[in-house]
């Protein structure tokens, strides 16, 4: 992962607000809008439960390219793991690997 220039990010856009009560022609133009700006995406629909009822969410999974913010943290993430890999190591190279003795001569 180490010297990866940019990647990219998944993201869901919450379509449930803007298509309950529009129009197919609506929603359809609002779809395309979003393809037109992200590509192919995949369309998610899930139900969840807001006062005992159930009500479908809709969604659609986009990938961009991560921002600078992001990838900054990305990279410190990538440092902190890096870094406790390294300790991890550490402890257990001390605790298994064999030690040389003491006081003892060859011959």
């Amino acid at each position: 992962m180490a010297g990866r220039k940019t990647a990219t990010v998944r993201e869901r856009i919450d379509l449930t607000e803007e298509l309950d009560g529009a129009t197919l022609d609506e929603a359809i133009e609002r779809l395309r809008t979003l393809r037109d700006r992200h590509g192919p995406a995949r369309i998610g629909i899930a139900a969840y439960e807001h006062l005992g009822e159930p009500h479908p969410r809709f969604a659609v999974e986009v990938e961009r390219r991560e921002t600078p913010a992001e990838a900054l943290l990305r990279k410190e993430r990538e440092a902190r793991h890096e870094e406790r890999l390294r300790r991890h190591y550490e402890q257990l190279r001390e605790r298994f690997e064999p030690r040389p003795r003491a006081g003892r001569r060859g011959g």
